[in-house]
């Protein structure tokens, strides 16, 4: 079977080693690269070591998708650069920060919080798309 998806792994920490180890196994996707800013933590991960996202976007702007196992702080920064240069960005703590984002922009525009509450937490936890909930902040 030949390669039919890009990926990249944002994150060369412990996560995004055991990622990067369960996608070089699939037979329909090619691992292209990787961003850490510590080229060591990269090497032997496969594909390409980039030092920013930015970069990683620079080499490969048809990226299909990438994993985001950057650290928690860094972690939407990374999956918000990616979603808007049109990649499909995985990972589980940028819904910690959509929350809080979701919140600030039911404050923002003024809607009542209890009228959102259970809406919210239903769409969050059905695990929407990053970029819907994009959409929303």
């Amino acid at each position: 079977m030949s390669k039919s998806l890009s990926v990249a792994v944002v994150g060369c920490g412990r996560m995004g080693g055991i990622h990067a180890l369960h996608l070089k196994e699939r037979d329909d996707v090619e691992l292209v690269g990787v961003v850490d800013p510590d080229a060591a933590r990269g090497r032997g991960m496969g594909g390409v070591i980039f030092s920013s996202v930015e970069e990683l976007l620079v080499r490969f702007p048809g990226l299909d998708a990438a994993v985001v196992a950057s650290p928690t702080a860094l972690h939407s920064a990374h999956a918000r650069a990616l979603v808007e240069a049109g990649v499909r960005a995985e990972g589980a703590s940028h819904r910690v920060a959509l929350r809080r984002a979701a919140w600030c922009r039911v404050a923002r525009i003024g809607v009542p919080q209890q009228n959102l509450v259970s809406a919210l937490e239903s769409l969050l936890s059905d695990h929407l798309s990053f970029e819907l909930w994009c959409s929303l902040l």
